[in-house]
């Protein structure tokens, strides 16, 4: 049985270490993760994986003091969901070929991979400061993809040009190293540059 690995996620703002961390867990088909914000969680996911491919999630969101949790399951075109505000279990047709994607860094490989060489939609939960109540963790689909830059013969890790939503056409950059794992990425945003790099145990 191979081992989890573990690392942190940290978050560089135009060159200065900020109070956000994300503490991953990588454990065969399943990933966890949690996004902390001056010591506190905000967002905590665990997602299970099959062929690479992320099928179902389970997430908790605190939105203004108000922890909110939801529960998503991608099966063929559909998209299972439903949310602790009103339990409710909804049934959303997505088109043909939509990921899921559950917010945290410690995915973000694995979708990149997933996208490689094309583009395709990818459904994410609603945490949008701008996002109204009724719309918190209801599904957003945007078109989004990635490209290969190079890779490093020695390593194994990949530059990859990755864009779509709220990355929009100019795109980040992410590292990956051999197993898929998202190392690093730079995303020049409207608050600055961001600069996100995994700190392995």
């Amino acid at each position: 049985m191979t081992a989890a690995t573990r690392g942190t996620y940290r978050y560089w703002q135009n060159g200065s270490l900020r109070a956000v961390e994300e503490p991953s867990v990588w454990d065969g088909a399943q990933i966890c993760g949690e996004r902390r914000v001056d010591g506190q969680t905000v967002l905590a996911a665990t997602a299970n994986y099959v062929g690479g491919r992320c099928t179902h999630c389970e997430l908790r969101w605190t939105a203004h003091g108000q922890p909110l949790q939801a529960n998503y399951q991608l099966q063929g075109n559909q998209l299972i969901w439903t949310r602790s505000v009103d339990t409710e279990e909804r049934t959303l047709d997505v088109p043909a070929g939509t990921l899921l994607f559950p917010l945290i860094r410690a995915a973000s490989g694995y979708l990149i991979r997933s996208l490689a060489g094309g583009s395709r939609p990818v459904m994410v939960p609603n945490i949008r400061p701008d996002a109204q109540e009724a719309d918190h963790l209801a599904p957003l689909i945007s078109q989004r993809s990635a490209i290969r830059v190079n890779e490093d013969q020695d390593t194994g890790e990949t530059l990859w040009k990755y864009r779509g939503g709220e990355y929009g056409d100019a795109g980040c950059q992410a590292w990956l190293d051999a197993d898929g794992r998202m190392t690093r990425y730079i995303w020049d945003a409207r608050d600055g540059q961001w600069d996100i790099k995994l700190l392995l145990d």
